[in-house]
This record gives structure tokens, C-alpha cells and sequence, in this order.
């Protein structure tokens, strides 16, 4: 019997190193396709084995480098993707010039392809808060001047109008945490220190995922029928403000006493002026741009971050597997194992 296949593009990033895991073990034979010069040392840390995985470097930006892959494979899952940038040319020469050319493979391969999941980002569609959560039937509204979060609203915009060529999926991951999530490794460090950082203004939630739980839910919306043309939010059950996520850090990675952190309010104004001079050090210094940026903060400081993942339950029977609290004691005891925290 003919194995499943499968092409993934940004597969040793965070999400793709899980998802080629996953996948693999489904005995898929997978093509992890990496940007040409990334190293894949989380890809091998999360799956070491390595078995019914090619990897293949390349550039999203580059058909060429795609096209005979992405042609023998059953499956695409598009995560590939820029998550830091200067301007919004930054975000859209990659999260939607970068898709567009996989699209443009896709719908002149002249073969029937089982699904395409195209990963984006809850951002897409705004902010969410507890009383009015972001939902798939909602009108989508990134928030201004968030260039990160208007590159995957126009790559969702270009991506829904191959809808009747291509079997396609979108997934909307909101804050995704996890054994290897090398982001939030400095929250870690500071409440190692003792020291937990408060955004000035009102108290804000989010919703977050499990890396694991976010990759079931992209295996289903592959798998599922009833997931073609459809847009869907996974989160796990309840909600969580940054605050709190540093009290449980705190407590369950620390040992200390919850409550017992040292707190320190941080003005809008000076995390403006942060990111502002983080930005002109890596320009000078011809470094990409810093995760915290000017457009970051524009997020961070958005009434809430909350989803709601009734559909996923409902059209794909998925559910989360781990509660909020497992998956930062997972995140942060997998830190304290690489010797980090």
C-alpha cells in the first residue's frame, strides 16, 4: 500500500517540528522543506530519529525550488512564514508573495491534491476578548497598523479566492506554548530572577494552544472532509493574563510560593521606547528585527487575545489534550532539561 505523503514548508520552525513528528508517525513519508541556511536542531531535539523524513532546503520565494515537491506530494501544509519585520513589506514579500507562489504550484500541478492547510494566525481577524471571543463567523478586522497581523489577513484574502480549485484548510492558531517555544524564554528567565513584568492598563487575557493540541487539529483539518473551505481557532479550555502565566511559571518550574514575585509595571510608553531603540540597534547591526517591535506591542496591548474553538469540536471532534497549566509546566521543565532556565 502507497504511504501517505506530505510537503511542509517552514517544518523546523516551532509548529513544524511537532507537525513533522506527528505526521511521520502517522507513516506518512514527509518533505520538510527549511529556508535555505536555518538549521534544524529543534526539528532533531523534538524528533531525533529523523525516520520517513526528507529534508530539503529551499525558499518559499522561489518556485522553482517547490515545484517538483510539492508535485509528488498528496498533502501541503503551508507554515512557512515571517514573524518579525521592519515594515509591512517585510511581512507580505514572504506571508503573502511567499504563498501566492505555492498556490500558483498547487493549482497547476494537474493533480487532485487531498488537502492544502494553510497555517495562519489568529491575528488575522483582530483581537478577541472573554465577553466577545474571536470566532470563524466574525467579520475580520487585523489590527491597525499591525503588520504582522495584516500580512496574514491578506494572505488569508488570496488564499480563500483558490477556494474553488484547491481542497483548502486554514488554521488560526492563537498564543501557541510548549516544550521548544524559544520566544518566551525570557519571561522565564525574569521570573527565575523573581521579577514579573506587568503591561500598564487594564488586565488582558488570551486564549493559548498546546503545540501538540495545535497540531491535532491541523492533522484533522487535513483528514477531515467536512474541513475543506473552512477556517478554524484552537484553544485549550479557559483563559489566562500574562500576569498569572508568570505566578504559574513561578510556582511550578521555581517551587516558590504563588504570589510571591516581585512585580514591576512597565508604562506604554517606555515599552514604546524599547522596542523603538531594539529596532534601530538591529538595523544598525543589519540584524533582522526584534521580536519586540513597535508592531508586536500593538498586539500585546490589544483588549484581549481570546479565541473560541467551539467549531474545531464541533466539525472535526478535536479537543484539547492538556490544560494551560500542564502545558507551561511542560514548556518550562523542557527548559530546564536543555540546561536554559
Amino acid at each position: 500500500m502507497k504511504k501517505k505523503t506530505a510537503f511542509i514548508t517552514g517544518a523546523n520552525g516551532f509548529i513544524g517540528s511537532y507537525l513533522i513528528k506527528y505526521l511521520a508517525e502517522q507513516d506518512f513519508e514527509t518533505i520538510a522543506y527549511i529556508l535555505k541556511g536555518t538549521d534544524c536542531n529543534l526539528l532533531e531535539n523534538i524528533y531525533p530519529s529523523l525516520k520517513n523524513v526528507k529534508i530539503i532546503e529551499g525558499n518559499i520565494l522561489d518556485k522553482k525550488s517547490m515545484q517538483k515537491h510539492v508535485k509528488k506530494s498528496d498533502y501541503i501544509f503551508h507554515l512557512a512564514g515571517v514573524v518579525k519585520g521592519y515594515n509591512q513589506e517585510d511581512f507580505d514579500r514572504v506571508n503573502v508573495i511567499g504563498t501566492k507562489n505555492l498556490l500558483e504550484i498547487c493549482s497547476t500541478a494537474k493533480k487532485e491534491f487531498e488537502r492544502l492547510v494553510i497555517v495562519s494566525s489568529s491575528t488575522a481577524a483582530g483581537y478577541g476578548t472573554p465577553e466577545d471571543p474571536l470566532r470563524e463567523d466574525k467579520v475580520d478586522e487585523p489590527i491597525q497598523n499591525d503588520c504582522y497581523g495584516i500580512s496574514k489577513y491578506r494572505m488569508e484574502c488570496l488564499v480563500k479566492s483558490y477556494y474553488n480549485q484547491l481542497p483548502i484548510s486554514i488554521v488560526r492558531p492563537c498564543a501557541v506554548l510548549g516544550p521548544g517555544n524559544y520566544v518566551i524564554i525570557d519571561n522565564y528567565k525574569s521570573v527565575k530572577l523573581g521579577i514579573k513584568l506587568i503591561m500598564a492598563g487594564p488586565k488582558r487575557y488570551m486564549s493559548i494552544v498546546d503545540v501538540e493540541d495545535i497540531v491535532s487539529g491541523i492533522y484533522l483539518c487535513a483528514e477531515n472532509p467536512k474541513a475543506i473551505g473552512e477556517v478554524f481557532y484552537f484553544s485549550s479550555e479557559g483563559l489566562i493574563s500574562f500576569n498569572e502565566m508568570s505566578e504559574i511559571m513561578n510556582y511550578k518550574i521555581f517551587k516558590r510560593k504563588y504570589g510571591s514575585l516581585l512585580s514591576i509595571t512597565v508604562p506604554k510608553f517606555m515599552m514604546h521606547i524599547v522596542a523603538l531603540f531594539s529596532e534601530i540597534s538591529h538595523k544598525m547591526q543589519r540584524k533582522p528585527a526584534p521580536f519586540i517591535n513597535r508592531t508586536k506591542l500593538l498586539g500585546a496591548y490589544a483588549p484581549g487575545q481570546v479565541v473560541n474553538s467551539e467549531k474545531a469540536k464541533k466539525i472535526l471532534g478535536w479537543k484539547p489534550k492538556y490544560t494551560i497549566v500542564e502545558t507551561i509546566t511542560r514548556e518550562g521543565k523542557w527548559f530546564q532539561d536543555q540546561g536554559w532556565i
